[in-house]
């Protein structure tokens, strides 16, 4: 999903000139993977972490989001802000 959330972000700002923002709920590997990708495509990103992201999940739960069930969480896509 990184991959795909940073090959997406190139389509939107192929020139980079927009400011790369990704949020994630501080899983080590899923930091790994974002720095990682992040290093591939050499772009500097803003990291945001989620330190309460089950409150998060769980609103999303309630209001039937389709990514979501049970108790897992998911990396939010990257965004490219304008």
């Amino acid at each position: 999903m990184i991959e795909q959330a940073f090959a997406e972000a190139v389509r939107r700002d192929p020139d980079p000139k927009r400011r790369w923002v990704v949020l994630t709920d501080g899983q080590e590997d899923l930091l790994r993977q974002v720095y990682a990708a992040a290093k591939r495509y050499k772009m500097e990103i803003v990291l945001v972490q989620d330190l309460d992201n089950k409150r998060w999940d769980t609103g999303q739960q309630k209001m039937g989001h389709p990514l979501f069930s049970g108790s897992q969480t998911y990396p939010c896509p990257l965004t490219v802000l304008p």
